[in-house]
């Protein structure tokens, strides 16, 4: 009995001892979790500043970003060239819609059938009418148009709006045909939406984030096309500074 006494009287103590540890325990967890909780406000409260100045500064990028530039397809292969020593008439051109309906169709009717709400005989699957245009440019017209095999490859796309004018005062749709072709494994011709007129004065309305995005697959090496496009611009510039002098000189010579 003496025995049992002791073990229940040893036992109790453990038991007490056991407690108390796991009292210590949880309240080291509940401390260190207090403290982690109070160096994570100070350290959000610390990021304020930082947020509004990222905020601001986000505000501002968006801003500028959005705004495009414009150059004609004509001066800005002629700037690539420039730049590379490429001859131009070794350089690719693609130019190419995501418009096209099944069977033989006009100009008239592609016209008719893009404006209609049933889709149902496009053959691009753009049920939507999300209808774009793309240019891709490409160093090598004789190696196949990917980045590994060109010294420099940009695909441009453009939202499709037929009647925006172009550097030569004409609408896109006035730089378009159509192309009728045969599909092999549907056993249908289909007609496809094409840009291959006077495409020279073709305007590429690029935006300021184009300008300043990471080589990609699309665009390879930007930094080249960049150049190429600032020069454009300045280009422009000067152009329209000499025409304004010559204006000038024309209206002071009818004084």
């Amino acid at each position: 009995m003496k025995n049992i006494k002791e073990n229940l009287k040893y036992l109790q103590t453990k038991k007490e001892e056991l407690e108390n540890i796991r009292r210590q325990i949880a309240d080291k967890r509940t401390n260190f979790e207090k403290n982690i909780e109070e160096q994570r406000k100070k350290f959000e409260e610390s990021l304020e500043t930082l947020k509004e100045s990222s905020n601001r500064a986000s505000e501002e990028f968006n801003s500028l970003a959005s705004n495009k530039v414009c150059v004609n397809l004509e001066d800005l292969i002629i700037e690539l060239s420039s730049l590379t020593g490429i001859n131009i008439l070794n350089m690719g051109i693609k130019i190419e819609t995501n418009v096209g309906y099944w069977g033989k169709n006009s100009l008239r009717k592609i016209l008719e059938l893009m404006n209609s709400y049933d889709q149902h005989l496009n053959c691009t699957y753009n049920y939507n009418k999300n209808n774009f245009w793309k240019i891709t440019l490409f160093a090598n017209k004789d190696k196949h148009p990917c980045k590994n095999k060109q010294s420099f490859y940009y695909e441009m796309s453009f939202k499709l709006n037929l009647e925006e004018l172009q550097s030569d005062g004409k609408s896109l749709l006035e730089h378009c045909s159509t192309k009728v072709n045969y599909d092999d494994v549907q056993g249908l011709h289909y007609t496809k939406l094409v840009i291959d007129k006077n495409i020279g004065s073709l305007n590429c309305n690029l935006s300021l984030n184009d300008m300043v995005k990471e080589e990609c697959s699309r665009w390879y090496s930007a930094d080249l096309l960049t150049q190429a496009v600032i020069n454009c611009v300045e280009r422009q510039k000067q152009q329209n500074i000499f025409k304004g002098k010559i204006k000038k000189i024309k209206l002071s010579l009818l004084k």
